[in-house]
């Protein structure tokens, strides 16, 4: 059973978060939020902690889906979600979607709390796509473009043509009736890979120290 989520509180003391630039930076910590069997172990650990994270960025490790993302209090948390959770003095309800596609950037302008269906109709343009527009396939057999999308109730075809901007302006009409955002389909221009855990940076071994914390310190409990 995972941990449970830190309080809004916790992270503040442990993270500062800048909504201009998205940025989240470790701050100082104290004795009392790190383990250790005595007072003089707790103050040690502390002063080595501080000394090699305190004011540096946060969070900054890759998962496999593109996110940033790093360990608080014994559990690896999403940038974006503390991000918001920050911000906005509580934790988002629903999914975190990156408005401008780029799951890096975690100004607070980039961010919103939505359902999944928002999500999907908020994608870049699939890795696998060969066509250049979302939606938008060459179909070998009948040597004719297929346009389709994806709505409440499953993939709708939108028909099949001989011209490409056909297909195309099918599927642009398609979006704005199913009401996509208008960032859906673009191309992709930014890496979205996963970096191995050799290649990462030090951020998986920042929170170690502090992964025994206090009993106070937490709250309890690709689209078409």
């Amino acid at each position: 059973m995972p941990n449970p989520l830190p309080s809004i509180e916790f992270l503040r003391r442990v993270v500062i978060y800048d909504p201009a630039t998205g940025v989240l930076t470790w701050l100082p910590r104290t004795p009392d939020m790190i383990g250790g069997a005595t007072e003089a172990a707790r103050r040690k650990s502390c002063a080595c902690w501080n000394g090699q994270y305190a004011g540096k960025p946060a969070l900054i490790g890759i998962d496999g889906y593109g996110y940033y993302h790093g360990p608080i209090a014994g559990r690896y948390l999403k940038a974006h979600r503390v991000a918001w959770a920050i911000h906005h003095g509580k934790w988002p309800m629903l999914e975190i979607n990156h408005r401008n596609g780029d799951r890096r950037d975690n100004r607070i302008d980039n961010l919103r709390d939505v359902d999944h269906r928002t999500c999907l109709r908020n994608c870049k343009l699939s890795k696998i796509n060969t066509s250049g527009h979302a939606g938008v396939h060459w179909h070998r057999r009948t040597q004719r473009w297929q346009a389709s999308i994806r709505t409440t109730s499953g993939i709708r075809s939108l028909g099949s043509f001989i011209s490409r901007d056909d297909a195309v302006t099918a599927r642009q009409a398609a979006e704005v009736f199913e009401e996509y955002d208008p960032n859906h389909g673009k191309p992709r221009d930014f890496a979205n890979h996963f970096v191995p855990a050799k290649d990462r940076p030090a951020s998986a071994d920042i929170d170690r120290a502090a992964a025994v914390q206090r009993p106070s310190a937490a709250a309890p409990g690709t689209g078409l």
